[in-house]
């Protein structure tokens, strides 16, 4: 099983699926804008993707990194990003919704039994 995670935050969510599919998981990729966050969950949290070979940690951006793969690479793919900054009044932004990012999605996950999940905040009047 091969998964994404877009927004790797401090890592809690890849060590979890790591720790729960492990007998089934070839690789888990996760994607982080921010270094800081990270390191973060380096110190902190025990994320260390550094000495995990199960586990690949790319510092960049989601959407732009999804833009560059190829078809029918991912079992799972998991989106948990959150922008603080962006004002807009949910989570993910909206351009993780628009119809081109989601078929991208489906052209990266796998033809069969592939699963995509977002998680969605939506605040106040947004």
């Amino acid at each position: 099983m091969n998964i994404l995670v877009l927004g790797t935050g401090t890592g809690v969510l890849p060590m979890f699926l790591r720790q729960h599919f492990s007998t089934h998981l070839n690789k888990i990729t996760t994607v982080e804008i921010d270094a800081g966050v990270l390191l973060v969950g380096r110190d902190h949290f025990g994320f260390n993707a550094e000495h995990d070979p199960q586990i690949d940690s790319i510092n960049a951006d989601a959407y732009e990194f999804v833009q560059s793969l190829d078809a029918n690479q991912f079992d799972m793919i998991l989106i948990d990003i959150n922008d603080e900054a962006g004002g807009e009044g949910y989570n993910p932004p909206f351009k993780f919704f628009s119809p081109e990012f989601l078929a991208k999605l489906l052209d990266v996950a796998t033809e069969e039994g592939g699963l995509i999940a977002i998680n969605t905040i939506i605040a106040g009047d947004a």
